[in-house]
């Protein structure tokens, strides 16, 4: 090949007709980058819209401390509220039995596994699920939960002591 054909070839565009389909190649390339790129960035803002989202729901999952569902449930029981009381009795029981799966006044008093307290959780759902209005009083249902703050503190102590490791006695 003479450089005289060579540039009869350039003329005519029979090379370049070569660079153009190697480089149609190359934008198909940079195109299905591009569309990577756009939907990898959907997802992660979906992703972010999503997490953010069920703060509601998280609040009822996240575990709580005993002492601090302890309070909340005597204030509860203090304003006369039985569904806040709800709530924070099932949050009490679950981390005073350091179980994440009780989720309802049942499970709580099977878990609790105490006479009156159970009376008085049967109390409390009768009143919350019952057509007419009815006025409710947590005094009693404070009453309960206080006797068993105070054993499970005690049963706590007497605990420490017997697993202490210098034991005095």
């Amino acid at each position: 090949v003479t450089t005289i054909e060579i540039d009869q070839q350039a003329a005519t565009g029979e090379v370049a007709g070569g660079a153009q389909t190697r480089l149609w190649h190359w934008q198909l390339a940079v195109l299905v980058c591009a569309i990577g790129w756009a939907i990898t960035v959907l997802m992660l803002l979906s992703a972010r819209s999503k997490r953010s989202q069920p703060q509601e729901h998280q609040e009822e999952n996240t575990p709580v401390s005993p002492k601090a569902a302890y309070k909340s449930l005597v204030a509860a029981c203090a304003a006369d509220q039985p569904s806040q009381a709800r709530k924070t009795l099932i949050q009490w029981a679950a981390a005073l039995c350091d179980d994440n799966t009780i989720t309802s006044l049942h499970a709580a008093s099977q878990a609790l596994a105490d006479a009156e307290l159970s009376a008085q959780l049967t109390q409390l759902e009768q009143v919350l699920y019952s057509r007419e209005g009815e006025s409710w009083s947590g005094a009693p249902l404070r009453e309960s939960v206080e006797r068993l703050h105070k054993q499970s503190r005690s049963t706590k102590r007497g605990d420490a002591e017997r697993l202490s490791l210098y034991p005095t006695g």
